[in-house]
């Protein structure tokens, strides 16, 4: 292995373009797989042809290199090898984009890389390996493409991704690999998160654990390509998260868990309706949930299933949600200024002392209550059977249009 130096633009298989020294003469042999390709200087290369080997590509800072590819050549970065971006590269006529097993994506702070409309992979090369590669990235990648990503067996490996076109998360072709975990840290930005479930019915489930990651979505997609049920996805969130788009699950056999952390929160901006189906372990936990348009104004429904634990209201912000569905064994408010313009009771909910909800109507379903020391402002209950050991004022019209 040798580390191959571009001087100059042209034709990859020409050896005046290449150097053994940073800006040395050109005349080296031209890099083969195995050699370490270097670029230090702005230049357009056409005709690489490599599509696997023991090599890495660096791209220096402050520069722009295009690379254009053979016919039916692909963009590959074996084990333990990394492409390392702090310029701007462009990836052209490229088949495919693997990044395979403990390979690293290494897209730098001021970094861009340019992957057009092609698929940009961090696979696994065999189904025994314990990890894929790496998306280490605090640059861009930007493109029509998309960058999928098959997880982990073994819950281990991070993953950091900065702003992204479109983002899969899938198993492998088969449903043979295993519970799948994904792991992310520090940020995301993507206008398509996608979830993607192959194999057969019982094929294994998928985690992705963003811990304190700040992510920010334009439509989180679940949907698989095989089909048959079985299978479920469970979403662990200890930090902010945003999806300015909506949520879409075309298949509802699909079971979904949201595992929202102390420091959890979720926005939901979009007009599609969303659910949160909570587990029954995470009592006296508190989570910030909002549902409104792209203005930050109220819109549509958030239907609280299955939810245990504090529910924060809406002290700063304009809009909370249109609808309020509780469905949930124990929901608590635990903030103030909550405005509603429907609240529909089918579970129970506790409003402490000093706290106040707004609801223009609230529906109490049989076996459901609101009980607490605060209050319930309100014009208008529909009583089902449900109880309110609450107290109740009458809603001030006039405040709550000022305020909207």
């Amino acid at each position: 292995m040798a580390d191959r130096y571009c001087i100059d633009s042209g034709d990859f298989t020409d050896p005046a373009i290449w150097s053994d020294t940073d800006g040395g003469p050109g005349g080296a042999s031209v890099p083969t797989s195995t050699d370490d390709e270097i670029y230090n200087q702005s230049v357009d290369v056409i005709g690489r042809s490599f599509s696997s080997g023991g090599k890495s590509v660096f791209v220096g800072p402050h520069i722009h290199v295009s690379l254009g590819h053979a016919a039916g050549g692909n963009f590959t970065i074996s084990r333990d090898q990394k492409l390392v971006v702090e310029g701007h590269l462009s990836l052209l006529n490229a088949g495919a984009h693997t990044f395979s097993t403990d390979a690293v994506l290494d897209i730098r702070k001021d970094g861009r890389l340019d992957i057009g409309n092609v698929n940009t992979e961090l696979t696994r090369v065999f189904q025994s390996d314990l990890t894929s590669a790496i998306l280490d990235n605090k640059g861009v990648i930007e493109g029509t493409g998309l960058v999928t990503i098959l997880p982990t067996v073994a819950p281990v490996v991070p993953h950091r991704a900065g702003r992204v076109p479109i983002v899969r998360i899938q198993p492998g072709s088969n449903g043979s690999y295993g519970p799948l975990t994904s792991r992310f840290r520090d940020f995301i930005e993507t206008d398509n998160f996608a979830i993607r479930f192959n194999g057969t019915e019982g094929s294994p489930s998928i985690i992705c654990d963003f811990g304190d990651t700040d992510i920010r979505l334009g439509t989180l997609h679940f949907n698989w390509t095989v089909d048959g049920g079985g299978r479920f996805y469970r979403k662990i969130q200890n930090g902010p998260m945003t999806i300015s788009g909506n949520i879409q699950c075309p298949d509802r056999d699909i079971a979904v868990e949201w595992l929202l952390g102390p420091n959890a929160s979720l926005a939901f901006i979009g007009s599609a309706d969303q659910t949160i189906n909570m587990p029954p372990d995470v009592t006296g936990q508190t989570w910030c949930l909002r549902k409104c348009d792209s203005r930050g104004r109220k819109a549509g429904s958030l239907d609280l299933e299955k939810f245990v634990g504090g529910l924060c209201g809406n002290k700063n912000e304009p809009g909370y949600a249109e609808r309020l569905i509780i469905r949930g064994p124990s929901v608590v408010v635990t903030e103030s200024d909550m405005e509603l313009d429907e609240l529909h009771m089918f579970g129970v909910i506790t409003i402490p002392e000093n706290i106040t909800v707004r609801a223009r109507h609230v529906i109490s379903e049989p076996g459901s209550l609101i009980s607490g020391g605060g209050t319930l402002a309100t014009n208008r209950v529909t009583e089902k059977g449900g109880a309110m050991a609450c107290r109740r004022k009458r809603l001030n019209n006039l405040i709550t249009q000022i305020k909207r």
